[in-house]
């Protein structure tokens, strides 16, 4: 019986990037992903998300990034569990430095 992970991803203007999540999480992590908000949610993955997150959010981060370099991010790393961010423009804004580097779409071709 496979795990489910409630994940949060951008739907109101649906493209690529944002659409793997589900993907992502079933091939590489073994989970089923349902969608929920992400004031609901317990992982986030792919895409410009970081914005949404909420203060206090108490989910996984695995390579969502930031859609601005002046975007204004509520990330808490005593509350949110920060495995790996987008890249350097997202890591940026990120408090510590103990995770991965690297865009979740680069692993579409698996």
């Amino acid at each position: 019986m496979k795990t489910e992970a409630l994940a949060y991803w951008w739907t109101e203007k649906p493209n690529f990037g944002d659409g793997l999540t589900p993907y992502i999480l079933e091939h590489f992590a073994g989970v089923t992903a349902k969608y929920e908000t992400i004031s609901r949610a317990n992982v986030i993955a792919c895409g410009s998300i970081l914005e949404h997150v909420p203060p206090l959010w108490d989910g996984n981060i695995v390579g969502a990034g930031r859609l601005y370099p002046d975007s204004r991010l509520h990330l808490h790393t005593n509350t949110a569990k920060i495995w790996a961010i987008r890249g350097p423009l997202s890591a940026q804004c990120v408090p510590g430095s103990d995770f991965a580097l690297g865009d979740p779409g680069l692993l579409a071709d698996e």
